[in-house]
């Protein structure tokens, strides 16, 4: 046998072509998949009543995208939260520049999914679209909780105001028809009703 001998020789040259890029393992390459994003958008902000809040929003007619990442921006501000899907934790973090959500409890990682505001608006649109993103009960409720909520926010600025502060601005008769508002969004309390609670709490 000749030591030159190709078919021998056990130290073959390697002619096989390199991988496709698409067949390699990419660390920056999101593992966060679409039904994770859905569940978290559809939890709304770390604000109790968000998702009626983000619902009543877009329930409106005539909604632009951009008026849509405007209020979500403002809904959610700074914080971050987690969830638990399919038994396995992943984290998210909200600021002004969007959402990150990831595997784990960091989303300090290069495969972290990250949305603009712009890219959550249009995701919430199609879920509400969809009837996925809240119950019905949530959807119904959505605003007379804002009519709820604008109440109470008037209701507290009148009440920590001077008098001549309220008089100057005329506050007692914008407080009475914001109030009319809320109670027509909650049948069966009068105005008198409403405005014995806020009394007796005071």
């Amino acid at each position: 046998m000749s030591l030159t001998d190709d078919s021998s020789n056990v130290f073959q040259s390697n002619t096989q072509t390199a991988a496709p890029t698409s067949d390699v393992f990419d660390w920056n390459t999101p593992d966060v998949s679409d039904e994770v994003i859905n569940r978290v958008l559809t939890a709304g902000s770390n604000s109790t009543h968000s998702r009626e809040r983000i619902a009543a929003f877009f329930m409106q007619p005539n909604v632009s995208m951009a008026d849509a990442a405007a209020f979500l921006r403002r809904e959610y501000r700074i914080g971050g939260a987690g969830v638990r899907v399919h038994n396995i934790d992943h984290s998210l973090w909200f600021d002004g520049n969007g959402l990150r959500i990831a595997r784990g409890h960091d989303t300090r990682t290069p495969r972290a999914a990250v949305l603009t505001y712009e890219d959550a608006a249009n995701r919430i649109s199609t879920l509400l679209k969809n009837g996925q993103y809240a119950s019905a009960a949530e959807l119904t409720d959505a605003k007379p909780n804002e009519y709820r909520e604008l109440a109470s926010e008037i209701w507290h600025a009148y009440h920590d105001m001077s008098e001549e502060a309220r008089e100057h601005a005329r506050w007692d008769w914008r407080c009475f028809c914001i109030c009319r508002i809320w109670t027509a969004a909650v049948p069966g309390r009068s105005l008198l009703t409403m405005f014995s609670l806020r009394l007796s709490r005071s």
